[in-house]
């Protein structure tokens, strides 16, 4: 499998930190990055930001929420992603679907809200600015 590119600028050690429990046990175990000034510490850090949010996206299938596939199964308990059916959800001890905690309290007309997959779209780009951001401040 071929590297991403972003990670084809760290060495040997950042890249290890980079990977480091991504795809092994979950949680992953912490992870302790000790180093001098100047070896590369805080891009480390940022790449293995973008490296953790690229990993467990692969299998969320942003571009078609229909085609996902779940990771988790009874065979593959380690798997990252798994989608629960409402009826799963319920049947959990302390189960809530209710999401009006999340509500914005300087939202006043809820009726003008955008649809779930342009809320969903907004998020992801907020997302992929950040990621540009992680990486511009890497490379200074």
């Amino acid at each position: 499998m071929k590297a991403a590119e972003y990670l084809e600028t760290l060495n040997e050690n950042q890249r290890a930190a980079v990977e480091f429990g991504v795809a092994g046990e979950l949680p992953s175990p912490p992870l302790l990055v000790i180093a001098g000034a100047g070896s590369g510490k805080t891009s480390t850090l940022a790449h293995r930001v973008a490296h953790l949010l690229v990993n467990g996206a692969e299998c969320y299938n942003s571009a078609n929420r229909h085609k996902r596939t779940p990771s988790w199964s009874d065979e593959n308990q380690d798997g990252r992603w798994r989608a629960f059916t409402r009826e799963e959800l319920l049947a959990r001890d302390k189960a809530s679907l209710d999401l009006f905690w999340l509500r914005d309290a300087s939202m006043t007309d809820l009726e003008s809200l955008p649809e779930p997959d342009v809320l969903a779209e907004e998020i992801m780009e907020n997302l992929r600015s950040a990621l540009a951001n992680f990486e511009a401040a890497s490379l200074t």
